[in-house]
């Protein structure tokens, strides 16, 4: 569970950390010859995985709290 939650964490506060600097950049970060343009693909790329899904909270509070999981922890 504390995998499942730090990990999650990591990925969606990277993603808020990009989306800050994408909006800093400006214009520059649209360009793909410009490398942050592909940082930015690549952070929100990950949190479409499944480690990166926001809804592992809700299923990790399940858990913390001794309850059957809406949907599994692990998918293989």
């Amino acid at each position: 569970m504390s995998i499942r939650m730090a990990s999650t964490f990591a990925i969606q506060s990277a993603k808020q950390v990009v989306a800050t600097l994408y909006e800093a950049a400006g214009a520059m970060a649209i360009f793909a010859s410009r490398p942050f343009e592909r940082r930015f693909r690549d952070i929100n790329s990950v949190t479409q995985q499944i480690q990166g899904h926001p809804e592992h909270f809700e299923t990790v509070g399940q858990v913390l709290l001794g309850r059957k999981p809406d949907r599994p922890l692990f998918t293989f």
